[in-house]
């Protein structure tokens, strides 16, 4: 998919939308990892060089997914 296609992706509708959206645009050695605690969540961005980034959207799980897959395409959001 052509970067700016994806520049465009719009914010998921839900929660499914967004991991089929990771599944097929994240690249290779890229994921994205969904922690769910007692008293929240956290989402990062395993990256090829076994780094994590932690991902904060601004609204939500969905947007932190959304996030990921911006910053894994190298896409400025």
């Amino acid at each position: 998919m052509a970067v700016k296609m994806l520049a465009d992706l719009p914010l998921f509708s839900t929660m499914d939308e967004a991991i089929e959206a990771a599944a097929e645009h994240l690249p290779d050695g890229y994921d994205i990892i969904v922690t769910i605690s007692k008293h929240g969540y956290g989402v990062t961005l395993g990256t090829p060089t076994c780094n994590e980034v932690v991902l904060d959207g601004g609204d939500g799980m969905r947007s932190d997914v959304w996030a990921g897959i911006m910053q894994a395409n190298r896409i400025d959001f």
